[in-house]
């Protein structure tokens, strides 16, 4: 993505035809907060969340309406993509972390706190909207700097390679205090192991 002479994207594809998609951040951000751990969204929100980016004046598109699947799944992507082409370095090799470094829910303090300081954007303001694009590539700008979203981050991500044992009781001390709240699934997995 050419941040510097090119408009983010503002359509998908669904089913070989651009619709026009809403780009407000909070619909994105409202949609990972619904999906939570799960790879898909729960069937009873995915008509709600194809209302929210493909509704004008209450009106679905046709093409939406028939391809409710496809254009779900067009929805999920461009918010995906946004994170990606965000801040496209590496080589895409490395490890991907197997265990939840971030939830949208649980450390929306954080990311409210740390788009105020680094950026003076009050995201707690209704009046404050962007481009799910835009706010996708502040908050990797925040991701990646001394934040309290990075802080997190790091905190809960595993340890790579051969690491002294002060250094790996100081890292389980700050993922103790940076851990997130156990999902659903992981209470009902606690719970059936204590029996």
């Amino acid at each position: 993505m050419d941040w510097l002479t090119r408009e983010p994207p503002s359509e998908v594809d669904v089913c070989g035809e651009a619709v026009p998609i809403r780009t407000g951040w909070r619909r994105a951000v409202r949609s990972y907060v619904l999906m939570g751990t799960r790879s898909r969204i729960p069937i009873g929100d995915c008509d709600k969340l194809l209302s929210s980016w493909f509704s004008r004046d209450g009106v679905v598109p046709r093409t939406v309406l028939g391809h409710q699947r496809e254009a779900l799944d067009a929805a999920l992507s461009w918010r995906d993509d946004a994170l990606v082409e965000a801040m496209p370095y590496g080589d895409g090799m490395s490890r991907r972390a197997t265990v939840r470094v971030f939830d949208w829910e649980a450390d929306s303090g954080i990311v409210v706190a740390d788009f105020l300081r680094l950026y003076g954007i009050d995201l707690t303001d209704r009046a404050t909207q962007m481009h799910w694009w835009r706010f996708a590539l502040l908050w990797r700008g925040a991701a990646a700097s001394e934040s309290l979203v990075a802080s997190a981050i790091s905190a809960r991500s595993p340890l790579d390679g051969d690491v002294d044992k002060w250094s790996r009781r100081a890292h389980e001390r700050l993922a103790g205090a940076w851990a997130l709240p156990p999902t659903q699934a992981e209470l009902v997995q606690r719970a059936r192991e204590a029996w």
